[in-house]
């Protein structure tokens, strides 16, 4: 990636910032979501595209986590798509 490219790519953090309000944006759709936080973030190559992982509170009591997967347009910030995540998933 040239430098020019590297320079126009969204922060990370600004990136992770992007996937979780993209899920608080969802509202009512995930009304028992509490707390964030960031599990993994990755810059990918084909996009290029930041692949992130981050695990959200879930429940009346908040006991559980619930992990999501997100594509985000590295250049743009814009969420490209949004997965459930499983522990057992390794790719």
């Amino acid at each position: 990636m040239s430098s020019a490219a590297a320079e126009s790519i969204v922060p990370a953090k600004k990136a992770a910032e992007n996937a979780v309000n993209y899920v608080r944006d969802l509202g009512s759709m995930f009304p028992y979501f509490g707390s964030a936080r960031l599990e993994e973030i990755e810059l990918l190559d084909d996009g290029p595209e930041w692949d992130i992982t981050v695990s959200f509170k879930q429940g009346v009591l908040g006991d559980d986590w619930i992990s999501k997967r997100f594509r985000i347009d590295a250049l743009t910030g814009q969420v490209l798509s949004m997965k459930n995540r499983s522990v057992d998933d390794a790719s």
